[in-house]
């Protein structure tokens, strides 16, 4: 996988801070106002562990893990990261 890739991932956990994901063994995480255009308080509120999110990969954080938008997904693939 690469930045810019778009995925299906599944919700393998949510916090106050966002939802962590995961596609093909691999675990990224989508904070909290990456998940929708609008607001939200809380991920628990319209997610849920299982459900599948699209997202797009964001850039490749130190600890190996990949951070991701949902917001970003129909963006152009050079604009990913900006």
């Amino acid at each position: 996988m690469k930045q810019g890739d778009r995925v299906e991932a599944r919700i393998v956990a949510l916090d106050q801070r966002g939802a962590w994901v995961e596609h093909q063994g691999i675990r990224a995480f989508v904070p909290l106002a990456e998940l929708a255009w609008y607001e939200i308080e809380h991920p628990t509120v319209s997610l849920g562990v299982g459900d599948l999110l699209r997202v797009r990969l964001v850039k490749k954080m130190g600890d190996g893990f990949w951070e991701c938008s949902v917001r970003r997904v129909d963006e152009d693939v050079d604009d990913a990261g900006t």
